[in-house]
């Protein structure tokens, strides 16, 4: 497989960063104090699911598709200005 732009790749070591992010924010989100009127409030918001976290694993999966289609050299292309070199 050839790369039209393999300096591209270097964008996926700023990749790991994100999840370390995510986890900061996380963190840093639940130390905040709130008052509740009632116990039940609390209960009923505190349940943890793992499609909490469903849309920041796909936006990771997304740059990475995005990270990959932009280095790669696309050979399908038949037209008069994409000429292969």
């Amino acid at each position: 497989m050839f790369f039209l732009w393999p300096d591209v790749f270097w964008l996926l070591m700023l990749l790991p960063l994100l999840p370390v992010a995510y986890v900061w924010l996380l963190r840093r989100r639940s130390k905040a104090a709130l008052r509740f009127s009632s116990l039940s409030l609390v209960r009923g918001a505190a349940r943890h699911s793992w499609r909490r976290h469903l849309p920041p694993a796909l936006f990771l999966l997304a740059l990475v598709g995005l990270i990959f289609a932009a280095a790669v050299r696309w050979l399908a292309c038949r037209c008069r200005g994409c000429a292969p070199r």
